[in-house]
């Protein structure tokens, strides 16, 4: 393929993408994603695509998407890989810019996924970080399994990159709105909630709805676990709400989720 072929192929699909995540209703995201995804991995002549947050309790739930070209390639499961996911999740958060491995760089990584996508056949093999609003969100890693396939160059990853990012703010808005239209399930507010909570409190309270640990809270604003964590009690006793649930829904409500 051309490089103006593949230029006037690109702007198309992101044209295409924009009009069905966008317009669309939210309910048929899903369902467009995994088009557009297929579409995508034809263009850039991939496999598989795994797009997840940089943060593991969300990828423990099971919040990231990953697609594949053609049957018989399995998905790439990162909740299943234990220990080694943490492993590959550092070195995530300490990418500046798009990493490439190649199959020679798999035989000499110490990274515990890197070498079970080797087993698994990956000849080539890319995490791209992304971030949203300035902060890492998460990432995008693409596969190809078939060695004498050219892998894109880093001009079409930057381009994979930017459609990437597309179905992130995409996804997220879709699940957002989907939450915030269930029934409250009788969830009571107090009135002006907020105004009960101190800075510190609205900042531990962003930070958990993000799904983040007592413990990685306390590392972020140099608090003590404990100190977390009498802030979350007094948090929802102020606030009228007595789950984990109703304290993420309420952070959503008030657009207070530190991502």
């Amino acid at each position: 393929m051309t490089k103006q072929s593949f230029d006037a192929q690109f702007e198309q699909l992101l044209l295409t993408h924009t009009s069905r995540l966008i317009e669309l209703p939210n309910q048929q995201f899903e369902k467009m994603l995994e088009k557009s995804a297929v579409e995508a991995l034809e263009l850039f002549n991939l496999d598989r695509l795994s797009l997840y947050p940089a943060s593991r309790p969300q990828v423990n739930l099971k919040q990231y998407i990953t697609m594949t070209r053609a049957a018989g390639i399995p998905n790439f499961q990162l909740s299943f890989y234990e220990d080694d996911a943490e492993s590959y999740f550092n070195s995530l958060r300490k990418l500046k810019s798009i990493t490439t491995f190649s199959a020679d760089d798999f035989a000499k990584t110490d990274n515990g996924v890197l070498k079970r996508l080797d087993k698994e056949g990956v000849r080539w093999h890319a995490i791209i970080p992304l971030e949203i609003h300035g902060k890492l969100w998460g990432g995008l890693s693409v596969s190809s399994y078939d060695e004498k396939v050219q892998a894109p160059d880093h001009e079409q990853l930057l381009r994979l990159k930017l459609l990437c990012q597309l179905w992130v703010c995409s996804w997220r808005y879709a699940i957002l709105s989907r939450n915030l239209s269930k029934e409250s399930n009788e969830i009571s507010y107090v009135i002006d909630p907020l105004a009960a909570l101190s800075k510190r409190q609205l900042q531990v309270l962003s930070h958990l709805a993000a799904g983040r640990t007592a413990k990685q809270c306390a590392e972020l604003l140099n608090l003590s676990h404990r100190t977390v964590e009498t802030h979350k009690y007094r948090i929802m006793e102020a606030i009228g709400v007595k789950t984990n649930t109703e304290l993420v829904k309420f952070a959503a409500q008030h657009d207070l989720i530190a991502y």
